[in-house]
């Protein structure tokens, strides 16, 4: 799946899962109306190195807070109520698989999707935004509030090849000096 508004996309599952690694995740599966898929996964939010405690807190309600978005197209706000009763990330992720199992997910959605820059590869990757701002909503709302901000990034910056210094393997040899040879 491409970045930018996906109209009529489906979501195609929910599953809470830990990775080679051991981190604990939470990975919703959407697809597009040509069979692209995408994955948006949600890691057990940690403290790293140099961060203040409430940095986590603040994490915590970000991705609470997007997590619901995606549920709220499927689920009824009651149900969703409930989620104050579930302490932890793994308790939690059961909760909204548990929950996500009653969705129908036949139901088309209108999905926008960014290009985000991984720091650590350096690759971008198609996600959902970060800006708190709508991301998810049923194809039939109209006027749509799924819309392209200034923020959002729908095209993928195209980087130039490195140049290498080009060594032509005849230039070397011809320019070895006689008394090189081996006999």
């Amino acid at each position: 799946m491409q970045a930018g508004i996906h109209e009529n996309a489906r979501l195609l599952s929910v599953k809470f899962d830990t990775s080679k690694n051991g981190n604990k995740y939470l990975a919703f599966e959407f697809s597009d109306v040509d069979g692209g898929t995408m994955t948006h996964t949600e890691w057990e939010p940690s403290i790293k190195e140099g961060w203040k405690p409430e940095a986590l807190a603040i994490k915590t309600r970000i991705q609470l807070a997007k997590i619901l978005q995606i549920m709220q197209i499927y689920i009824p706000k009651e149900t969703l109520a409930t989620v104050g009763a579930v302490e932890g990330f793994e308790a939690f992720a059961e909760w909204v698989v548990n929950t996500m199992k009653y969705a129908d997910l036949t139901k088309q959605i209108r999905l926008k999707t960014v290009y985000q820059l991984n720091t650590t590869t350096g690759k971008e990757y198609v996600v959902l935004p970060n800006n708190g701002n709508t991301f998810i909503e049923p194809v039939t709302v109209n006027p749509p509030r799924v819309r392209q901000t200034d923020s959002d990034k729908f095209t993928r910056t195209i980087t130039p090849d490195k140049e290498r210094a080009v060594v032509n393997p005849l230039e070397q040899a011809t320019s070895a000096a006689p008394t090189d040879l081996p006999f």
